[in-house]
């Protein structure tokens, strides 16, 4: 209809697709941002369309564009992608396309580059030549893993493609896991690379995002942009390879608003601009190591750069008698080669992935926990700040002086974390500097960086911290790891929850000996006869591959079939289990129209793992299918009819990589 236009508004209502009218002074146009009325307030937009045939359209009822905003504009293609990230994510395009935008600032400070003066020859081994000839002589929408073992050298090769894709004139992509790798890459790149190199990612300020992004929509010269999970919606103009490095992990996975991972959205545009995806990992997540297989795509490097050895892992029982208790929760094995390590001025690092001092507190006379108000779990101990606090909200208790149901004064700390293994470790080696590396440690990226430099410089001896420490660190004084709490991992109820204690036990065990060729690792379990330590000792990730995917074969989990996570969620639980066991009837129902084969199973409802976190309840809907679209048809009939109780929100999970 003439003078009106379709907007996509940053709200959830009608899945936030709105049609308002124009004066044509205003002349609007698609992928143009605009401030407009939305109720009672002011709202962001984009144009989607303008004058489209709708029918039953009333022009008196629509309500004016507002102001146009000028810092960016969305052109065709990048539109385009949204749209499909949108649809395939079910996920409302007007909050997506202000989710990931900068906000806009007047006046930006000027955007710095990342360079060096001098950059030197980047070296290849005769097998890392072979693999970068193959990727670099395949078609442009290729897409190649790289799978190697820690330390094998896929950086050089990474770095090697993206050398060659700027001299062609376009742009490269990198894409990390975690922040915290920021600065070895940087280091790294610009030692070998002659092009500027701009980073993305939270530790920036609104300026230099701001600024970025209007580089990228302004400017097709060649740069390299080095970015972890968000980064990969940047718009990058003449993108001419996509790198993403640690492939298998968790952090690409986007686990609020819309529920992305930014490992899939890489191929997506891969194969949307016709250029080359690469991803990389010791220890690929099973589904893609499958997938990949099959069309040919995996590229194998099963030794370390310059033949150095592979570390050896020793499996030590923590059930075992261990005369020393002042020592607990470490075993006799652990202390002593720990003690060893430093005897020879060596660091060594320390894996748990567990926060605090212990996991709770509790009564001995009568068992009493304390629970956090808001949320369904106990709180955890921090004896620094004297605090028990919960990990999911911002509650906090002051130490009791003694349980509130008996009086008793005796309460005992279960379980250990980060906290009481520093103080374990300080109490034992009192001459040594021992730090912590962990979020309730590390609040800032300043303090991040800090941490990481005293420890290159060898200002700390013993570095105990959660899986941040797992993830591509090159420690050139590291020879000795010790892993810790590997068995709750284990343990998990999720069927990824084995391939995820392998990885973590894998990676963190590739940062011992990366320059020695003499590295140990310890772990320490209350299971020891585990397979997947047999298959750990003898770094066989092939063989725990053909472990796990007859796991999945048998159970119908990905890879042989795909699966969709529904959530409900509300504070008022009667209501939320009435809503729940609604929206599964319907979900069957609905079933019976779009699968005559019977081949979606709905499984749920269910209260999630944590069912209350702050002061909201959550239920779960698995919805599992050998046949993807039959499971987004599925849903979006879902979306359409399904209307839920006051106060009761819904979130869909594609592809969710936890079923939490």
């Amino acid at each position: 209809m003439k003078n009106t236009c379709i907007v996509a508004v940053n709200t959830p209502f009608n899945k936030s697709v709105l049609t308002y009218k124009y004066e044509d002074s205003q002349n609007p146009k698609p992928g143009d941002l605009w401030s407009l009325p939305l109720g009672k307030r002011q709202a962001q937009g984009c144009i989607l369309s303008v004058d489209a045939e709708e029918d039953g359209v009333n022009l008196e009822n629509l309500k004016n564009l507002g102001e146009k905003k000028d810092f960016l504009r969305l052109d065709d293609e990048y539109l385009d992608f949204l749209k499909w990230v949108s649809h395939y994510y079910h996920y409302p395009l007007g909050m997506l396309i202000f989710d990931i935008l900068p906000k806009e600032l007047k006046k930006p400070r000027p955007l710095k580059a990342y360079s060096k003066n001098e950059t030197s020859e980047i070296g290849l081994s005769d097998k890392q030549l072979e693999i970068y000839n193959s990727i670099v002589n395949k078609k442009d929408a290729s897409r190649s893993l790289i799978y190697g073992v820690t330390g094998s050298g896929k950086t050089t090769i990474y770095t090697k493609l993206i050398n060659e894709t700027l001299k062609k004139g376009m742009s490269a992509l990198f894409v990390l896991p975690e922040i915290n790798l920021t600065n070895q890459f940087i280091d790294y790149l610009t030692s070998h690379i002659e092009y500027p190199l701009y980073c993305y990612n939270s530790s920036l300020s609104n300026s230099d995002k701001f600024g970025l992004w209007k580089l990228l929509t302004e400017d097709d010269s060649p740069k390299v942009i080095l970015a972890v999970r968000s980064g990969i919606f940047l718009p990058i103009k003449k993108l001419g390879i996509i790198i993403v490095d640690e492939e298998h992990d968790g952090s690409f996975k986007q686990e609020d608003r819309c529920c992305y991972n930014a490992r899939d959205l890489a191929v997506k545009i891969s194969q949307n601009k016709n250029i080359p995806v690469v991803l990389g990992s010791a220890t690929p997540m099973i589904e893609t190591l499958h997938k990949y297989e099959q069309v040919d795509s995996v590229h194998k490097l099963e030794t370390r750069f310059a033949d150095k050895a592979l570390p050896q892992i020793e499996i030590v029982s923590e059930l075992e008698k261990n005369e020393d208790k002042t020592s607990w929760p470490l075993v006799s094995r652990s202390i002593n080669l720990i003690e060893e390590s430093l005897e020879k001025n060596e660091q060594v690092l320390i894996l748990l992935n567990r926060l605090g001092y212990s996991n709770y507190l509790q009564c001995r006379a009568c068992s009493h926990q304390f629970f956090c108000l808001n949320c369904s779990i106990p709180l955890r101990y921090f004896k620094k700040k004297n605090v028990l606090s919960c990990q999911t909200c911002d509650f906090q208790l002051p130490i009791p002086e003694e349980c509130p149901d008996c009086g008793n004064m005796n309460l005992i700390n279960i379980g250990y974390g980060t906290e009481k293994i520093k103080e374990v470790l300080s109490s034992r080696f009192p001459g040594k500097t021992i730090e912590r590396f962990d979020r309730d440690e590390i609040t800032t990226f300043t303090k991040l960086n800090e941490r990481l430099d005293d420890f290159h410089a060898g200002k700390i001896d013993i570095l105990v911290g959660t899986q941040m420490l797992s993830k591509g660190h090159n420690f050139k004084k590291v020879n000795t790891v010790l892993v810790l709490g590997i068995d709750s991992m284990l343990n998990f109820p999720d069927f990824r929850s084995t391939e995820r204690a392998y990885q973590l036990l894998i990676q963190v065990a590739g940062r011992a000996g990366r320059f020695s060729g003499e590295g140990k690792v310890i772990v320490q379990t209350k299971s020891p006869e585990n397979k997947i330590f047999d298959l750990a000792k003898e770094h066989d990730y092939d063989s725990f591959f053909k472990y796990e995917i007859e796991m999945r074969k048998l159970c119908s989990f990905p890879p042989y079939s795909r699966l969709i996570m529904i959530y409900l969620v509300s504070r008022f639980q009667e209501r939320l289990i009435s809503d729940s066991n609604i929206a599964v009837d319907l979900l069957k129902k609905i079933a019976k129209d779009v699968d005559h084969n019977n081949k979606v199973d709905i499984l749920g409802p269910r209260p999630a793992l944590i069912e209350k976190r702050a002061n909201k309840y959550t239920f779960c809907i698995l919805l599992n299918s050998n046949e993807i679209n039959t499971l987004h048809n599925l849903v979006s009939s879902f979306e359409d009819s399904f209307k839920p109780s006051s106060g009761t929100t819904i979130k869909v999970d594609i592809d969710p990589y936890h079923l939490n």
